[in-house]
């Protein structure tokens, strides 16, 4: 029997993406809301919002994100892939099958929150997740969240920035494999652009969905699940799909 833990950056349970935008221009934040923010494919907010704010005053805005940060951000809809990840877990251990304990651990980085706040966001989380599910904070920033230590205190991690992670530990990535480990990351283009057909091409000359051309190219270094930018957006009515732990 094993206990299953799933690191949750508290940056995809709230939508700082648009929290950070507003700080800049709550008029580009509305105008985002206006045009299909939920199903973007890149971070463009620029073209999104008209130009009401550049891309470069968002991403400053957005590496200098805190707790008035958080203050303008939503829900987002990712509590709800957590309640459907939690409960298949839940499932399993119902059945017996090697699940002891299901655990969620919030990681707080890069925001500094006192106990009380922390222990609100963990209350707000609860009804969320699958009944007797532990919910729990820590602080970890990027460079601490080696592929050893991720394989070695979580099962998964649910989070946004995968490139700014992939650059910090690439190396470490190649020479200790975790293909067993699952990262939940936004179904993006960091680039800042759609490719082309012709781009996503696999070797055998068929065209493939880029995004599960990643799944499959990273398989054997580190397991995958890319989410739709939905699950990582302010809440709407559509439910969000998560793939089921096995």
């Amino acid at each position: 029997m094993t206990s299953q833990t799933i690191l949750v950056c508290l940056d995809t349970l709230l939508d700082t993406r648009l929290g950070a935008v507003s700080q800049v221009s709550q008029a580009a934040a509305a105008k985002l809301l206006e045009k299909d923010y939920w199903g973007r494919m890149v971070d463009d907010f620029e073209g999104m919002s008209g130009g009401l704010i550049t891309n470069e005053a968002y991403k400053e805005a957005w590496k200098n994100r805190d707790v008035v940060t958080l203050q303008s951000s939503a829900l987002t809809n990712m509590h709800n892939m957590l309640g459907t990840i939690t409960r298949s877990l839940q499932c399993r251990q119902s059945r017996g099958l090697e699940v002891e304990s299901i655990n969620v651990v919030i990681n707080m980085f890069p925001y500094r929150l006192n106990i009380i706040e922390q222990e609100t966001l963990v209350e707000a989380l609860r009804p969320y997740v699958a009944l007797e599910t532990t919910v729990r904070t820590t602080y970890l920033e990027f460079e601490e969240l080696t592929p050893s230590r991720l394989n070695a205190e979580f099962d998964a991690w649910v989070m946004y920035d995968f490139n700014e992670w992939l650059a910090l530990h690439h190396t470490d990535l190649l020479n200790n494999r975790i293909p067993a480990f699952t990262m939940y990351i936004p179904q993006l283009f960091w680039t800042g652009k759609v490719p082309t057909q012709q781009e996503c091409m696999h070797s055998s000359g068929q065209a493939m969905d880029p995004f599960k051309l990643m799944e499959m190219t990273m398989m054997e270094f580190l397991g995958l699940d890319i989410v739709t930018a939905l699950a990582y957006s302010i809440v709407k009515a559509s439910p969000v799909q998560a793939s089921q732990p096995t």
